[in-house]
């Protein structure tokens, strides 16, 4: 495996580096030989390399970035890649990967992303690193906020860089570094090679500026395709109030909804207790509670129609086994003449 160094642009605003996150502590601390504090430290995230080509002809491949990602964190912040007469100055503690498009690229770096033939996707790989804060980090501190530490290069291994061509026997496109490999660590140098590396502003402060501005009529036009009705020409009140109307609409068929569905339920709850009550005249469920209960939930089961139609049927089978007590009196004084005459205790009328 190769080593190499690549040069990046460490540029950006200045900030009182990042907020420290409970998160990003615990991370720190996995590195730290005793308890650091939230004031204890100065952290920054730095977009620290790309899949874009670069000025010197030369990209990443995407799996080489995500290589990088894992192997960064612990790695030291070192002065011009020099390992033999300084110190390090600080240490990586977490690294990602990111994927955005060429467009969130340009608006992210200011940088056009020079991407290969057939490519859509900007992949960056985004390192995180922390400094001590001692009275002679101080100075160090102060040159990162006012920007003049801004240019990074990041050392690392990988399994060879190849050329890249469009045909086979055509000229060389750009170069490229493939996995696997390794990231072996971080520099403050003079220049970055690719263009749009950037250091990152102070967590709340990058949340404030990045938040996008939708102009009124993109709004509108949105809104309108979904499915809401607004006059093109229609302005920040008139979008409010109806959306408003239409969540209180929204609001109002949930509550209607809920109405029928209070209703649905007590019918079926009729419906199961009469299948229930059909079932026990018909000796087939106990009349115990527990027996007619597992009934019932085997009943709620069934499908409304199913349950309806079987309702029915049983009906039809207790009004077998169990005739009616009484009929109606011209039915009675039928039914009487007809048994007499098969009755041999009435004397049958003389012809």
């Amino acid at each position: 495996m190769k080593q190499f160094q690549k040069q990046f642009s460490l540029r950006g605003k200045s900030a009182a580096g990042a907020e420290i996150t409970s998160d990003m502590l615990t991370k720190v601390n996995a590195f730290a030989l005793k308890e650091l504090g939230v004031d204890d430290i100065y952290a920054r995230k730095c977009l620290l390399a790309h899949n874009c080509i670069d000025r010197d002809v030369e990209r990443f491949s995407e799996p080489l970035l995500d290589n990088f990602a894992v192997t960064l964190p612990g790695k030291s912040l070192l002065f011009g890649h020099d390992r033999r007469n300084y110190l390090p100055m600080g240490l990586f503690f977490d690294a990602t990967t990111e994927v955005m498009s060429a467009d969130q690229f340009k608006a992210l770096t200011g940088e056009e992303a020079r991407l290969p033939d057939g490519a859509t996707d900007v992949k960056v790989l985004w390192g995180w690193f922390y400094i001590a804060k001692t009275p002679t980090s101080a100075d160090m501190i102060t040159n990162f906020e006012a920007g003049v530490y801004r240019h990074v290069s990041i050392g690392f291994a990988a399994s060879d860089l190849i050329g890249v061509k469009k045909e086979i026997n055509g000229p060389t496109q750009f170069y490229e570094y493939i996995a696997p490999g390794e990231a072996l660590e971080g520099s403050l140098v003079w220049l970055g090679a690719q263009p749009g590396a950037t250091a990152q502003k102070a967590l709340k402060d990058q949340e404030n500026d990045t938040k996008e501005v939708v102009p009124m009529k993109a709004l509108v036009t949105l809104l309108v395709a979904m499915g809401f009705k607004f006059a093109v020409d229609a302005n920040e009140e008139q979008v409010a109030a109806g959306i408003k109307s239409l969540l209180e609409e929204k609001d109002a068929r949930i509550k209607a909804l809920e109405k029928d569905a209070a209703e649905g339920k007590a019918y079926r709850e009729d419906l199961v207790k009469t299948y229930v009550a059909s079932k026990a005249k018909l000796g087939e469920v106990a009349e115990t509670p527990e027996a007619q209960e597992g009934m019932k939930q085997v009943a709620g089961s069934y499908p409304l129609d199913f349950l309806k139609s079987e309702i029915k049927h049983l009906q039809a089978r207790v009004e077998a086994k169990f005739p009616a007590d009484f009929q109606t009196k011209g039915d009675e004084g039928n039914n009487q003449r007809e048994k007499s005459d098969d009755n041999p205790l009435i004397p049958k009328a003389q012809k």
